[in-house]
């Protein structure tokens, strides 16, 4: 944390919240690369199947950070 250029008040990261246009960010990340993704996958050629399923995992691990803003919400923490 001392690394940071930004860090919370509270000094720690389990403590902070993920605000919601993160998660409205991340939400449209997960879409925006899971579906260039699909297109890159089904293209056929050696190289852009590889960077295809790079963006899905890209995808999937936005998606991960939206699904955690979300609990966090609506868990009251």
């Amino acid at each position: 944390m001392v690394a940071m250029l930004s860090r919370p008040a509270s000094g720690t990261l389990a403590d902070t919240r993920v605000t919601t246009v993160s998660i409205a960010l991340a939400a449209a990340s997960f879409l925006l690369f899971v579906g260039v993704g699909v297109v890159l996958l089904v293209s056929g050629s050696a190289l852009t199947v590889v960077v295809g399923v790079l963006m899905i995992l890209f995808g999937l691990w936005s998606l991960t950070l939206a699904l955690f803003g979300i609990l966090q919400r609506s868990s009251g923490a």
